[in-house]
Formats: structure tokens, C-alpha cells, sequence
């Protein structure tokens, strides 16, 4: 699978801020990439697949208090930040040393990668 994702970057601005930059992810049998250009792009970062300990769906933290308030059960793999605020399409990837946010444009993409990197 490969398309682009809006990924937060490691660093933080002199505010104190992370910055979120667009990337071309490309994910094979073995790793996910990511380039800075779909075509010819510089390789800005690779995650081995087997170093990929969850992916999760991310949703508002103002989401998890409603269906509380409702006693509605929380759906399963599903990480509750205010980060989401960004994007109703964001997802992240956990290893053991970090936690990779990413959004994609739309919902429906933001699925086809999560069902692609649960394989």
C-alpha cells in the first residue's frame, strides 16, 4: 500500500509546538517508508514492520466522556488524544521507544491503512 499521510514530527518549534509534515508512506512485507515526495523523494524515515507494537485509531478525548457519560462500551483499538483534534482521520503507530501520529485525508484511507498495517 502507499499514498500520503500527514505525519508529526519528532522536533519542536522554538514555541514549544511539534510540527506535522506531509510524507508519501509506502508500506511492503517488511517496513513502512516515508519520502517526501512520491516520485524521486528524499527517504525521510523507515519503520520495520516488526518493530510496530499497535496500531490505533484516534479519536478525541472528548469522545471517550460522551460514550462514558452514555455507559456506552468503547470500541476496541481505539486511542483517545486531544491530537485528534487535527484531523477526524488520524491514527498512530506504537513501538516499543514511540508513538507516531498520522492523518490522512479522509476517513476511508485512514481505515484501508490501519486494516493494511494490522496484517
Amino acid at each position: 500500500m502507499e499514498g500520503w499521510c500527514t505525519k508529526r514530527g519528532g522536533g519542536t518549534s522554538l514555541f514549544g509546538r511539534k510540527s506535522w509534515k506531509r510524507r508519501y508512506f509506502y508500506l511492503d512485507d517488511d517496513a513502512l517508508t516515508y519520502y517526501t515526495s512520491e516520485v524521486g523523494g528524499e527517504q525521510k524515515g523507515k519503520l520495520r514492520r516488526r518493530d510496530i507494537i499497535e496500531v490505533l485509531a484516534v479519536h478525541e478525548r472528548s469522545e471517550r466522556r460522551a460514550l462514558k457519560k452514555a455507559r456506552t462500551a468503547l470500541p476496541p483499538n481505539v486511542l483517545y488524544n486531544d491530537v485528534a483534534k487535527r484531523s477526524p482521520a488520524m491514527f498512530c503507530l506504537r513501538t516499543k521507544h514511540r508513538t507516531i501520529f498520522l492523518f490522512c485525508d479522509t476517513e476511508a484511507e485512514r481505515d484501508q491503512w490501519l486494516q493494511a498495517l494490522s496484517r
